[in-house]
């Protein structure tokens, strides 16, 4: 999926939009149509998650859209869920278009965009997943950190939590302050 993507990055008809919803809508049909899709039974299942998002700091507004994602917004050190629609950015049984959704920013609220390759880890005393609230509580105790420090703690943890377990996915977070 993702040399799929870096090729559609490559072609001419790359739209310079700044809805995130239309932008996916645009990858989506284009990933359909480089994988041939058409919703039969007995091809192949593929697609790919995403977060994206657009700013304004004019008017302090973040427009989001997700593919199976969700970002999370801290926000007075508490987590505000995004969450974007419930389908990925390839041929799903749900085809309508992608949803923007709008949100006012505040002076020091903090945005992370992440991919789930962090929380599906296995790890930890009963071999377990990472898993989402340990994750959103770890963002809350580092949030306030500078970047460089949050990312070394988000590294510490995933090894300590890893420990030696072969790592599952790759895994991307994003962290900013506006």
């Amino acid at each position: 999926m993702t040399i799929i993507n870096k090729s559609l990055d490559n072609k001419t008809d790359i739209l310079v939009v700044e809805d995130p919803a239309l932008v996916f809508n645009h990858m989506r049909s284009k990933i359909v149509e480089s994988l041939g899709q058409k919703g039969l039974i007995l091809e192949v299942n593929v697609g790919m998650n995403g977060s994206l998002i657009s700013y304004d700091p004019m008017k302090n507004n973040l427009v989001y859209a997700g593919a199976y994602n969700t970002i999370y917004l801290i926000r007075d050190d508490q987590i505000i869920e995004l969450r974007g629609d419930r389908m990925p950015l390839s041929h799903h049984l749900i085809m309508k278009d992608f949803s923007p959704h709008e949100v006012k920013i505040r002076k020091n609220d903090c945005v992370y965009l992440f991919t789930d390759g962090y929380m599906d880890q296995f790890g930890g005393q009963m071999l377990k997943k990472f898993g989402y609230k340990r994750f959103r509580d770890l963002l809350l105790k580092i949030h306030k950190r500078p970047f460089e420090l949050q990312k070394m703690a988000l590294l510490d943890e995933f090894t300590i939590w890893r420990e030696h377990e072969d790592q599952v996915d790759d895994f991307t977070i994003v962290g900013l302050k506006l």
